[in-house]
């Protein structure tokens, strides 16, 4: 679901479209991405729960008064913005680039960050990268998109053992006995699919840490389903702490003891899972960001069809101490035919979202960039900056 991009207008509005529900939509745009978020808005044939401008500036002209009117679907909006940038010829330190973004958006509540952070050092150039200005904005994500929402919010998984969904989370604890998470609607062996988790293990490793299955039933049995184990913790039979394992019936473990990323750390990280159902080939990528890498941590031959005709998909987490659980922060599961990838697009077949926000890298003054935000049944958030901007926004949302 976190497949974060800063994209214009046209690329988030066709991100957005795909998923016929939608529980609510947040955009966040700087610079010229203030100008991409309203133009979002009105592409919109449903309401917008939140739009956030920064500093927005048309980069074309710097003219245009189109960012500068909120569009009346918009709930809310909110526009921050600065004064004392360098775009002056008079000023020795003249910066071409350090421009003034809009004062007043007819509809939206201006506020001058400057005063409100009282922080005389803010321009155009550094306004997105001030901490209490991010801070703010993640409050009012929280606030004005992300309260009212759940994680299953349609009732699609099938929940068994210590598995809970607390608001819009859903957490796998380490109880007696495994806890599983299912979706229960199965894909078909012959297609091909896209998933995308994000996750949070505790800093108390889990004896066996959190899986992800495949199987030809809900039970998701160990000897029937195809399995990719994050192991954080050094046991009895494991080569190393922190390993990726994958468990595929009828052949031995394939286990990776170098991953790039530390799974006891208590952040969140993210994986990917594609299934090319024409080459037969598994891969899986893993950060601790929300980009995807270009190169598969494990790529694997495999044929799904043997596991059977249709397959369930879902998480396990080993029993342990009570105390601890694993946290899916949000799954997005997309399928297509057994065509070519070119002919026949992906399918959104379930989403679910938790309180996490997604954020992107920063790019260079002026290139025009929107945080798309979108809540897709349960509730997404994209936001516009740099990486401890989403760090900071998962503290606070915790």
């Amino acid at each position: 679901m976190f497949d974060f991009r800063e994209v214009g207008s046209d690329r988030g509005l066709a991100y957005i479209n795909q998923f016929e529900d939608v529980g609510a939509v947040g955009l966040v745009g700087y610079s010229g991405g203030g100008v991409s978020a309203i133009q979002t808005a009105k592409g919109l044939q449903r309401p917008v729960d939140l739009l956030v401008q920064i500093d927005s500036y048309d980069p074309l002209t710097g003219n245009g008064d189109e960012d500068e009117v909120l569009p009346g679907n918009v709930k809310r909006g909110i526009n921050y913005y600065q004064q004392r940038n360098r775009f002056n010829f008079f000023r020795a330190d003249f910066d071409l680039f350090d421009l003034q973004g809009a004062k007043s958006v007819q509809g939206s509540q201006n506020i001058n960050a400057e005063d409100a952070f009282r922080d005389r050092g803010i321009t155009h150039r550094n306004i997105d990268d001030n901490p209490q200005l991010q801070a703010r904005i993640v409050e009012n994500v929280a606030a004005l998109v992300l309260k009212d929402l759940t994680f299953d919010r349609q009732n699609q998984l099938q929940l068994t053992g210590p598995a809970v969904t607390p608001g819009n989370t859903l957490r796998l604890l380490a109880g007696d006995r495994p806890a599983t998470a299912v979706l229960s609607q199965p894909l078909a062996a012959a297609a091909s699919f896209q998933t995308q988790f994000q996750f949070r293990l505790p800093f108390a490793a889990l004896t066996d840490g959190l899986s992800f299955l495949l199987g030809p039933s809900l039970s998701l049995g160990a000897a029937t389903s195809l399995r990719l184990q994050l192991d954080p913790l050094l046991t009895p039979g494991d080569i190393s702490t922190n390993s990726v394992a994958l468990l595929i019936p009828g052949r031995p473990p394939q286990v990776l003891p170098a991953v790039p990323v530390e799974f006891n750390s208590g952040s969140s990280l993210t994986a990917w899972v594609n299934y090319d159902a024409i080459a037969q080939q598994l891969d899986l990528f893993l950060s601790d960001g929300l980009k995807q890498p270009i190169q598969p941590l494990l790529s694997q031959p495999v044929d799904l069809s043997l596991l059977g005709p249709n397959l369930y998909a879902g998480f396990r987490t080993a029993s342990g101490s009570p105390s601890q659980y694993s946290e899916i922060l949000s799954w997005q599961l997309s399928t297509a035919p057994l065509v070519a990838a070119d002919v026949m697009p992906a399918k959104p077949l379930a989403a679910f979202v938790a309180s996490s926000v997604a954020v992107a890298d920063r790019q260079a003054v002026p290139e025009p960039g929107i945080a798309a935000a979108l809540l897709s049944w349960s509730g997404l958030v994209w936001l516009r900056g740099r990486r401890r901007l989403r760090d900071r926004a998962e503290r606070l949302l915790q």
